[in-house]
């Protein structure tokens, strides 16, 4: 039989990229986050483990640079269902594939991600 995936995702799937919802660290994120670093023998921490999600030259990039991939697909794939036209960047303005790319902050003091593209823009 065939994997069904709305039956499957009822039954303890998790999400784990949910920026459409918050820019928090979620628990899914922050549980797969954990496993990679405890395979891996690296420090977790309250301040650490959002720091491997933001932080492109960490220890879990080096050893899963697929993870920046799926991170920054799943953002722009939420970002681009927004139905709010003011928040795409630019008004006309033509872009390149070098300023689409996504730079990540974790904000400490509001314990959010900050994410930037095009020149700086706040997304």
């Amino acid at each position: 039989r065939g994997l069904d995936y709305f039956e499957g995702a009822g039954a303890g799937c998790h999400s784990i990229f949910n920026w459409d919802r918050t820019d928090k660290l979620e628990p899914s994120l922050e549980r797969l986050v954990q496993g990679l670093c405890e395979r891996l023998a690296f420090p977790l921490g309250e301040q650490v483990t959002p720091a491997y999600v933001s932080d492109t030259r960490g220890l879990v990039h080096k050893n899963h640079p697929e993870f920046v991939a799926y991170r920054d697909i799943a953002f722009y794939l939420k970002f681009f269902l927004n139905p709010q036209r003011d928040r795409f960047p630019g008004n006309g303005s033509t872009w390149t594939q070098r300023d689409a790319e996504l730079v990540w902050q974790w904000d400490s003091d509001y314990k959010r991600f900050r994410v930037q593209g095009f020149e700086g823009t706040p997304l």
